[in-house]
């Protein structure tokens, strides 16, 4: 089974595996998050913690048309719990659910989004669980720091990643602002997300960029997700409010531009690396619970993987 596997692949995970290894996990993408993702790192030592003789390993797959065999294999693997989808995955492996030979249970937010990161073995009702995380992941890190009802949110960007977070701030009652370089990915955006305000909560969205500076100081949240770029010069950092909490879903270097003008600025920002953890969490919490371990258990060996984790702030 595992040359049916490689076949699909620019590299080979099982290179320095026993053919006795158990492979319980992976992440898959077509920009060979074998040379960048922290999920491999992340599983394993949650896979040790908790007893599990296995790994967790990257597949590189660079040519799209091979997904929809590359799942139907790995989805079968004995033992496998969890596969991770990266970029740029994440709408194309939701588009070939109704070609897998298994029973698929799909989450309401990744229904709505068209789109998952996650898809989840449940060993004994043999089911697919199919969710998008990154939002909750990301929704994690700013509820650590403070309830979001009722706060008022500015986002920056609105790609597919922003999406989920955005999703997820409306579930939680937040008023959102969405701006976006092209106004018309904001407003589609928009249009998606306003079924789902709850009454009384707000979702607006702003065509004009120059409306950034009116807005921003009223706000409780600014979140951006435009990658290598940052919405605001260093002189209006320093004039955001000290209250306002300020994040970027970006982690590289090149991408969170924002993040490192906020650290320039003498400002602390949340990144996306909180996010990967969070992602990281949900989905091992989930798998812990299907195998049948116990939440409280599960709850201390996560909090140990959180506290070595690089966060930055």
């Amino acid at each position: 089974m595992r040359a049916a596997i490689k076949q699909f692949l620019t590299n080979d995970p099982f290179q320095d595996l026993p053919e006795t290894a158990v492979v319980l996990g992976g992440i898959v993408g077509g920009t060979r998050p074998s040379s960048y993702s922290f999920s491999p790192g992340l599983w394993n030592r949650f896979f040790e913690v908790l007893g599990l003789k296995g790994k967790f390993v990257a597949f590189d797959l660079a040519r799209p048309e091979y997904l929809e065999p590359f799942l139907k294999e790995i989805l079968g693997l004995p033992g496998f719990l969890d596969l991770t989808v990266t970029k740029p995955y994440k709408v194309l492996s939701f588009s070939h659910l109704k070609a897998l030979p298994y029973k698929i249970e799909i989450s309401e937010r990744s229904r709505v989004l068209g789109s998952l990161n996650q898809l989840i073995r449940d060993p004994v009702n043999r089911t697919i669980i199919v969710d998008r995380t990154d939002g909750p992941g990301f929704v994690r890190a700013l509820k650590k720091r403070t309830p979001l009802e009722g706060k008022k949110v500015l986002v920056t960007g609105s790609g597919g990643t922003a999406l989920s977070i955005c999703y997820e701030l409306v579930r939680e009652a937040a008023d959102l602002v969405i701006i976006d370089l092209v106004p018309e990915d904001a407003h589609k955006m928009g249009a998606l997300l306003s079924p789902l305000c709850r009454s009384k909560k707000k979702l607006t969205v702003n065509s004009t960029w120059n409306t950034l500076a009116e807005i921003s100081p009223s706000s409780d949240i600014i979140i951006n997700a435009m990658p290598g770029v940052t919405p605001f010069e260093p002189d209006a950092i320093l004039k955001l409010p000290e209250s306002c909490l300020l994040a970027d879903i970006h982690y590289n270097p090149e991408k969170a531009a924002f993040a490192r003008a906020v650290r320039e600025a003498g400002r602390t920002c949340i990144d996306g690396l909180e996010m990967r953890y969070g992602q990281f969490r949900f989905a091992a919490e989930k798998c812990g619970t299907l195998l049948g371990f116990d939440n409280a258990n599960l709850e201390k060996h996560l909090d140990a993987i959180e506290d070595s984790f690089p966060l930055k702030s």
